[in-house]
């Protein structure tokens, strides 16, 4: 038997699946550090692959990986490298962050890709191959409907409150009870000193939710902003591409995920409803996390169907 390991790595975490040639699962890490070497000094960024292999060595009970599949957010040479060390493979192929989510949706090769984990951005993936992508500039330059940009304005919303020049919010409380300081403002600087400032920022976007259920009206009107701005990139995509209403779309990242996982999720009735005023209604929630991609684009390579219900039979133990 032959064994293989998938990842999809992010800005706050790298998830891997240890499966075998005939796409059982025997193991998943998930380590909570990211992989973006565009916040990330050079020695967290090894530190944290090295962690997340470390994990999957720890799971592996003696059994020796092939091959690394996944997104590894372009450092590919790094998992080789501390893949040799750690697990006695530097076989790594990396696939694109945009593929991955289309082949988690069961539309794969040509399909749409809105993500909003950490960061956010739209992916148009035609014939295997990544056609556009509409943002995904890190947090630096902008990244609209994104982990962080709601993380962000949660914070702003605090500041404008406690300056005077906002309503009170309970986000002003959160980011206290966060950041314990002599002052609000040394809370706030406490942002700057957490270990993955972007993640720390980006953290805020499950208490922005969660401020919405208490009826807070700023937290409100920032998942409203970033549903707009989602869907503003998913209908500027198809524009620009030329693509048809009918063009699937499916979606990926840790935030809409987890809305989509709500009882009455807030941001992905939103988008869907914009969307659909636009005449995009091929629209296909996800059926995987986006590390089992990595499984699904070994499943196609190898002949093995890769559809919507075949999917749902593949991990039915899982999800």
């Amino acid at each position: 038997m032959k064994y293989y390991l998938a990842t999809d790595c992010g800005g706050t975490k790298i998830a891997s699946v240890i499966f075998d040639e005939t796409l059982k699962i025997h193991a998943k890490t998930e380590f909570l550090g990211g992989a973006n070497a565009k916040t990330l000094s050079a020695d967290v960024l090894n530190a944290n692959i090295r962690g997340a292999l470390e994990e999957v060595k720890a799971q592996l009970g003696g059994k020796k990986i092939e091959k690394m599949y996944g997104f590894f957010m372009h450092n590919e040479e790094l998992f080789a490298k501390h893949g040799a060390d750690i697990l006695g493979c530097d076989d790594v192929t990396e696939i694109p962050e945009g593929s991955l989510g289309v082949l988690c949706g069961g539309i794969y090769p040509d399909g749409a890709l809105l993500l909003c984990g950490t960061g956010g951005d739209v992916f148009i993936i035609k014939n295997e191959e990544v056609a556009d992508i509409i943002g995904g500039y890190g947090a630096i330059l902008g990244e609209k409907g994104s982990g962080f940009a709601i993380g962000k304005a949660a914070i702003n919303a605090a500041i404008a409150y406690h300056e005077g020049r906002g309503d009170y919010t309970v986000l002003y409380d959160v980011l206290k009870e966060k950041y314990p300081a002599e002052s609000f403002r040394q809370s706030v600087y406490g942002i700057y000193r957490a270990p993955e400032t972007v993640r720390a920022v980006a953290g805020f976007a499950i208490d922005v939710e969660k401020a919405v259920e208490k009826g807070d009206c700023a937290a409100l009107d920032i998942l409203n902003t970033a549903s707009h701005d989602l869907a503003d990139m998913v209908i500027t995509a198809y524009k620009k591409n030329g693509l048809s209403n009918d063009f699937p779309l499916t979606f990926s990242g840790s935030v809409i995920k987890h809305d989509i996982s709500r009882k009455e999720p807030l941001m992905f009735t939103t988008v869907c409803s914009i969307l659909e005023k636009h005449g995009i209604t091929n629209i296909n929630t996800p059926l995987v996390q986006p590390v089992y991609g990595g499984i699904l684009y070994y499943a196609y390579t190898q002949g093995m169907p890769v559809t919507r219900d075949n999917i749902k039979e593949y991990f039915s133990d899982i999800e």
